[in-house]
């Protein structure tokens, strides 16, 4: 079956790639990109099979969240998120490979596309 490449999902493609780090509903998406939410939900699985884009579950509920993985810069790094104000940042490159390479001698290999850990960033009083 071809896939198309509708003027929706360059759309929506094109408003990702403006927020790489961001996790974002479905809902939020729609709102922004002014597209119904079933358009987003089926153009977000069509990302999602190419690899462009990743879900994951919101945090204690069944809702999900997306996140753009199409940019350089965001492809093989390990994401922090602020699980007070939603903020999501890069973990430092050093950082990452010391926390990989003490997972790996235990025999785990990390997959670095799909990591998030969460706590609370220092704006928000971490590491108090």
């Amino acid at each position: 079956m071809a896939k198309y490449n509708t003027n929706q999902r360059r759309e929506l493609a094109a408003f990702l790639s403006q927020h790489p780090d961001e996790l974002m509903t479905a809902q939020e998406i729609s709102e922004q990109v002014d597209q119904s939410v079933s358009s987003v939900y089926r153009n977000l699985e069509l990302l999602e099979n190419e690899g462009k884009v990743t879900r994951q579950p919101k945090d204690g509920c069944r809702e999900m969240l997306f996140r753009y993985m199409a940019s350089e810069h965001c492809a093989d790094m390990i994401h922090m998120c602020c699980s007070e104000c939603g903020r999501t940042m890069h973990m430092d490159e050093n950082t990452a490979k010391t926390l990989c390479d003490m997972l790996s001698s235990d025999g785990f290999g990390v997959d670095r596309t799909k990591t998030v850990i969460y706590g609370v960033c220092r704006d928000c009083g971490g590491n108090r």
